[in-house]
């Protein structure tokens, strides 16, 4: 039996402004928990969205590293997973595609109940613009962005 639910018609992003309506609220306009996951890997410089996790891109060739991420969520009870790079046009996207052809293969040999239901219950969406938009329009923001250094973004990207 296919449990497969998890196509790329599923890659969604999600626009920034909603996001920090997320972080300020505590959770989604559904009341979900969220997780932020910032694939960045040599350029995860001048600051990170808060309370962000970092999972280099390179580290979603092993599932062990997906394994881990789907653990956290689901003792987090987090089903919605935000994922984002520099600009959230390769790595990021790539990511959120690795960890939902991870999460398919799951669905096809869980026989966990509440495994399987978490998962048919996530949500996978990408941050729109990546960190590169994010810091322009909340760098400043200590609520919303962490280890902020304006000094590298000066220039832009």
């Amino acid at each position: 039996m296919s449990r497969q639910i998890f196509t790329v018609s599923d890659v969604k992003f999600i626009e920034p402004q909603t996001l920090k309506s997320w972080i300020v609220q505590g959770h989604t306009n559904m009341g979900n928990k969220f997780q932020i996951i910032d694939v960045r890997d040599n350029d995860y410089i001048g600051g990170h969205i808060i309370n962000c996790k970092h999972i280099e891109s390179t580290k979603f060739k092993d599932n062990s590293t997906m394994s881990l991420l789907l653990n956290n969520l689901r003792t987090m009870n987090q089903n919605t997973v935000i994922f984002h790079c520099m600009l959230s046009q390769q790595r990021g996207p790539s990511s959120a595609m690795k960890f939902m052809r991870y999460l398919n293969e799951k669905l096809e040999n869980s026989n966990d109940n509440d495994e399987i239901e978490f998962i048919q219950n996530m949500n996978i969406l990408i941050l729109r613009g990546g960190f590169s938009n994010w810091q322009s329009l909340y760098g400043e923001d200590k609520e919303l962005t962490e280890n902020y250094a304006k000094d590298i973004w000066k220039y832009g990207y």
